[in-house]
């Protein structure tokens, strides 16, 4: 299928082409089936310098913890939750809000994987994603959504994430012209997305996949006896021990390495905030679906009823996992050879299957430099691409 295929080494060198087969010289990002080509460096800068002098000194103004907002998942249990948003420096009625969503499933992860992001769109004179107001928000069942319950008898499903964002995406374009999303997602939320933008695409304007999944957990029904199984252990007393095992720093720092970061900056950050959103047992069912594989499945027919252009974002380096962080994540039933390391994956495999399943999907960006969780760990990194993709998609 045509789609480009970009390599964005920094905020000023962009290169950039149109053709479906390339060489690539750069020995870190060397693949037989692909090449690269630069774009107008000099037009690029200029947008910079021009950026900088209209907003020098311009700062977002933040608005955290919006809402509550409201929700019925698919069983009929409602639900409120809260977001955080920040302003656009250029308001502009037309234009479309960005939603930014993490993996619903994460230890101890809720909107608050953000705020680097959030953060680093605050800095004085940046003018990234200027023209639209950003949000993130908790999924039911973890940050502050409520209630939380102390069982569940059944897993969440991705059907009850995608109604979550639907009534969410409704409520913040109620008084908007444009009455559709920007929708970012990072990581494992990839199937919540998917299942949005296919299920309600006039919702969308335009579906962004950051470090998007595998095959494995895309193209094929998961065995529903396993499923059912590993819940059922994972809801009962032994589910419980094995929680209280993993909300420590040891382990969380040890998972992270092994499979999530490929910097020092930004663990001590990711730890503390992933055991202050998992000190709340409860939260921890949302966990529990994804592990037992029911947010897993077939997503191609979704995938081929998007109607939204997307593109697709990824990191070109990867944890390499040392024995001692693989000791530090071992936990019973996970020994320390398991293979956990869904980001560590061949990455243009990961392009290939999504550029021949995504009929809509338009370009494909490649970060030098950047590692699985960019948008928390690099956002530096991210924030150019996410900006041309958001200006040119």
């Amino acid at each position: 299928m045509d789609s480009r295929i970009g390599f964005v080494m920094c905020p000023a060198q962009v290169m950039t082409t149109k053709s479906s087969s390339f060489v690539c010289t750069n020995a870190l990002l060397a693949k037989p089936t692909y090449a690269v080509s630069k774009c107008n460096q000099a037009g690029f800068g200029l947008r910079m310098q021009n950026q900088s002098l209209m907003s020098r000194k311009a700062v977002r103004k933040a608005n955290m913890n919006v809402g509550p907002f409201h929700c019925t998942d698919t069983k009929g249990r409602e639900w409120t939750f809260g977001g955080d948003m920040l302003e656009a420096l250029n308001p502009n009625p037309d234009a479309a809000p960005i939603v930014m969503i993490h993996t619903s499933t994460g230890l101890g992860v809720n909107r608050t994987y953000w705020r680097p992001m959030f953060r680093k769109l605050q800095e004085p004179g940046s003018t990234y994603l200027a023209d639209h107001e950003v949000y993130c928000f908790d999924w039911i069942c973890t940050g502050d959504s409520q209630p939380k319950p102390d069982r569940v008898s059944e897993p969440f499903l991705i059907d009850d994430y995608a109604k979550q964002l639907e009534a969410f995406a409704k409520e913040i374009t109620k008084n908007k012209n444009n009455k559709r999303i920007i929708l970012l997602s990072q990581g494992a939320a990839e199937p919540s997305a998917i299942r949005f933008a296919a299920k309600y695409p006039d919702l969308i304007e335009k579906l962004i996949i950051a470090t998007g999944l595998s095959s494995t957990y895309l193209d094929r029904e998961q065995n529903s006896f396993k499923k059912n199984f590993a819940f059922a252990i994972l809801k009962s007393p032994a589910g419980d021990a094995f929680w209280k095992s993993v909300v420590r720093w040891e382990y969380i720092e040890g998972f992270s390495r092994k499979n999530i970061l490929v910097t020092e900056d930004a663990v001590n950050e990711w730890v503390g905030l992933a055991l202050e959103g998992a000190q709340d047992p409860r939260v921890r069912f949302g966990v529990y679906s994804f592990i037992a594989g029911f947010l897993f499945g077939d997503y191609r027919k979704d995938l081929s009823n998007i109607k939204a252009p997307a593109a697709y974002l990824s990191g070109d380096r990867v944890p390499i996992p040392t024995t001692e962080n693989k000791m530090k994540s071992a936990r019973a039933p996970v020994p320390i050879a398991a293979n956990e390391g869904t980001m560590r994956e061949d990455r243009w495999k990961r392009i290939e299957w999504h550029q021949n399943n995504m009929r809509t999907l338009k370009m494909t960006e490649v970060i030098p430099g950047a590692g699985p969780e960019f948008s928390f760990e690099q956002p530096e990194l991210a924030l150019p691409v996410i900006d041309k993709v958001v200006r040119t998609l």
